[in-house]
């Protein structure tokens, strides 16, 4: 077997199945495309990074690299057509993994491999957990423009989730949307799909385009092999508060932060709204300043509250809120969509002139920490 990058960080099961599908290619005289890499073990199997394979030529395209899945037992497999069925529904969602498709070949399988194939969309700018890394070396806080977009990737991800799309092969990439009231005021009803893995490894950075992503790149979410739909009556609508949750925690991983689920991980928390002062109780915690449980030293606590003190006060609110520890003090996704895509439309590098780091917020200034920030941690 061909020694791979990555291939030295499985073992067992996964390196068995590497070998089965290097061997199947060799046996298929397989000349499409390679292996280029094993990106890992993930729910549903393991995951190969792959390459078309192209001749040089004045008039060639760049090669096209893809993500193919495997599983390696009958659970695995189980699985892994799970995950399969639940791309299909997001087809043509703009934050969601899609379908890489081969000429000739089903969306679920390739004819010369035994057992379901799962063939996936390369995204090459890392994962959000790399972002957040970088962001803690650079040492100050995002611009809260950059946050509010970040954020508003997340929540089309929950639409997505909440109101798949379920489109027919072929059909232009779209930007999920909340679907609207019917004559009686009513919208669907949410799908109570929970996704079972939502973290910042399984969120990938894609690219720039003119539409919401003028200068802070798309999200995009993989890996469904963790996924579920609640069929419990009784539990209808907290899927999407479930979901909600994990956003939530994304959203303190980005700013500065992170959820600690034990006794001391919650606090009761307040907020200013146009009703008043609220107090609930949150995951959000370290909104508030570093939990004294992690004996953080005291530059890091003093970092931390230069971005805490940065912070956009509406941000800081709504992250409380979807870290609530009482799912009813959650935000209804309609409510959160609404007021995320409200801030992102509404606020100006201008409104935050008077911040410290007010400078960071023009269009140009996000755009190029962005871009900074997706390959070194040296930007000012």
């Amino acid at each position: 077997m061909a020694s791979y990058p990555g291939i030295e960080k499985i073992r067992g099961d996964a390196l068995k199945e590497v070998k089965n599908v290097e061997s199947a290619f060799q046996k298929a005289g397989e000349k499409r495309f390679k292996i280029k890499g094993v990106l890992g073990e993930g729910t549903g199997g393991v995951a190969l990074k792959m390459a078309m394979i192209s001749k040089p030529s004045p008039t060639s395209q760049p090669v096209q690299e893809f993500i193919l899945k495997r599983a390696y037992n009958t659970e695995q497999e189980a699985k892994l057509r799970k995950e399969i069925a639940f791309v299909q529904r997001f087809r043509g969602d703009m934050h969601v993994a899609q379908f890489f498709s081969l000429e000739g070949e089903p969306i679920d399988s390739i004819s010369y491999l035994k057992g379901p194939t799962l063939l996936t969309e390369w995204i090459g700018n890392g994962t959000l957990k790399e972002l957040i890394v970088k962001r803690a070396d650079w040492g100050k806080p995002l611009p809260n423009r950059m946050l509010w977009r970040l954020f508003l990737c997340l929540c089309r991800m929950l639409i997505a989730m909440a109101w798949p799309s379920d489109r027919p092969p072929g059909t232009k990439r779209e930007s999920e949307r909340v679907p609207s009231p019917n004559e009686n005021g009513k919208r669907p009803d949410k799908l109570e799909l929970h996704h079972g893995d939502l973290n910042i490894q399984n969120i990938l950075i894609g690219n720039l385009d003119l539409s919401e992503h003028a200068f802070v790149n798309t999200l995009i979410i993989i890996d469904f092999g963790a996924s579920s739909i609640e069929e419990d009556e009784t539990k209808a609508g907290q899927a999407a508060k479930v979901n909600i949750s994990k956003m939530g925690e994304i959203m303190l991983n980005l700013i500065g932060g992170r959820v600690m689920k034990s006794a001391a991980g919650s606090s009761n928390m307040n907020f200013i709204t146009v009703e008043g002062q609220n107090t609930i109780r949150s995951w959000a915690r370290d909104l508030d300043g570093l939990n004294p449980v992690y004996k953080a030293p005291a530059s890091t606590v003093a970092e931390h509250k230069d971005r805490m003190d940065n912070l956009d006060p509406d941000l800081r609110r709504l992250v409380i809120r979807c870290l609530a520890t009482a799912m009813n003090n959650r935000p209804e996704l309609e409510d959160l969509v609404e007021e995320v895509e409200r801030n992102v439309s509404g606020k100006a590098a201008t409104y935050y002139a008077s911040y410290r780091y007010g400078s960071n917020e023009t269009n140009s200034e996000v755009a190029r920490i962005m871009k900074e920030l997706l390959h070194d941690a040296t930007t000012s």
